[in-house]
């Protein structure tokens, strides 16, 4: 288990919605969902890779955002209105292994990569895949999200955005800004922050 599972241990079976508005989902149904696609990432890179998510806070997104850290995976979530030069920028830092992102972004970034996949290219079933995810214990020193954000200088800047040895209480408390660009931080680098997994298990 890591952080993802902690934060469903006692909601994973709730039949309540998780989301309401245009989209709406159930914590029982979301669960299933992220479950089974963290296994289908595991089979296609397995773990310990970059994956990049662009996409606006939707259905598209929370699932995608849960399945990667879940997968075992390091996700690296960006603004979908980044500049093309700060996306070149990361992608050519972090050489992600997957991308997922909407049509609208990958037309806007004119991407051509066959690195990605967008909401209508998601596998339509996932019923083979189990709703657990057998594997070792998750390290706690694995990293499980890189934010970029825009820094004040032309050299990007680095910083953990949790203690080296955290547990669950740190993780709830650490806030960290989302990632951004635009023109008022043109020919700025972005600045890089580090969040790591977290076992369900925490100190009392």
């Amino acid at each position: 288990m890591n952080a993802i599972d902690y934060f469903f241990e006692n909601t994973c079976q709730l039949d309540k919605p998780f989301l309401i508005g245009k989209e709406e989902i159930s914590y029982r149904d979301l669960y299933k969902s992220y479950n089974h696609l963290a296994k289908w990432i595991n089979e296609m890179v397995g773990t310990d890779k970059h994956i990049i998510l662009l996409s606006v806070n939707n259905l598209f997104f929370l699932k995608m955002y849960l399945a990667i850290i879940k997968s075992g995976n390091i996700c690296i979530p960006l603004d979908p209105g980044i500049e093309k030069e700060n996306y070149r920028y990361i992608h050519e830092l972090t050489e992600p292994k997957l991308i997922f992102l909407t049509r609208e972004v990958e037309k806007r970034l004119e991407l051509n990569s066959d690195q990605a996949w967008y909401p209508d290219t998601l596998p339509s079933s996932v019923e083979d895949y189990p709703e657990e995810i057998p594997g070792s214990e998750f390290d706690r020193e694995r990293c499980a999200e890189i934010i970029f954000t825009s820094g004040s200088t032309g050299k990007p800047k680095g910083s953990n955005g949790l203690p080296q040895k955290p547990d669950c209480q740190h993780f709830f408390n650490c806030r960290v800004p989302a990632a951004h660009s635009g023109r008022q931080n043109a020919g700025r680098a972005p600045v890089l922050l580090l969040l790591w997994v977290i076992p369900s298990s925490h100190p009392s």
